[in-house]
C-alpha cells in the first residue's frame, strides 16, 4: 500500500487544487454564458425603431455592447486558458480551429447556396445568430471529441 490507512483516495493537496481549478473554470464559463447571451439577446431584440413588443436600442448602448462582448470573450479565455495545464489549452486551441473551419465551410457553402438560386437571402440576423450557434456549438462538441478521443 502507499497511502496511510484509512485515508480515502479523493483527499489531498492535489485533489483539492484540482476541485478548486474546475470551480473556477464552472464559475468563469456560468458568468461567461449569462453575460453574453444577455448582450446577444439584446442585440437579437433592439431594433433601431421601437416596434410593440421590442427593445429600443440605443446608438450609445449598442456601441458600448459591440466593445463589451469581445472585451468581455478575449478576458474569460485569457483567464480560463491562464488556468489550464498544456493538454486542456491544446483542446480549446483545437476546438476553436475546428470551429472556425466549420463556420467558413458553413458560411461559404451557405453563400453558394444562395448565389444559386437554391436558398432565399437571408436576413443578416439569421445570418449572425445561425453562425454563432453553429460555432457556439461546434466548439463544444469538438472539445468533447477531442477529450474522448485523447483521454
Amino acid at each position: 500500500m502507499t497511502g496511510k490507512m484509512g485515508m480515502a483516495e479523493d483527499v489531498g493537496p492535489g485533489v483539492r487544487a484540482n476541485r478548486a481549478k474546475m470551480r473556477s473554470w464552472r464559475i468563469a464559463g456560468g458568468f461567461y454564458a449569462v453575460a453574453a447571451t444577455v448582450l446577444v439577446m439584446v442585440m437579437v431584440l433592439g431594433r433601431r425603431e421601437p416596434v410593440a413588443g421590442s427593445l429600443w436600442l440605443q446608438p450609445w448602448a449598442a456601441v458600448a455592447m459591440a466593445a463589451l462582448l469581445p472585451l468581455l470573450t478575449a478576458v474569460t479565455m485569457w483567464f480560463c486558458l491562464r488556468m489550464s495545464d498544456e493538454f486542456q489549452r491544446r483542446l480549446i486551441v483545437d476546438a476553436w480551429a475546428a470551429s472556425f473551419i466549420a463556420v467558413i465551410f458553413g458560411a461559404c457553402s451557405w453563400a453558394f447556396l444562395v448565389a444559386g438560386g437554391v436558398l432565399d437571402e437571408p436576413p443578416v440576423r439569421a445570418v449572425f445568430g445561425t453562425l454563432m450557434l453553429g460555432a457556439g456549438a461546434t466548439v463544444v462538441a469538438a472539445c468533447l471529441w477531442f477529450q474522448w478521443r485523447r483521454s
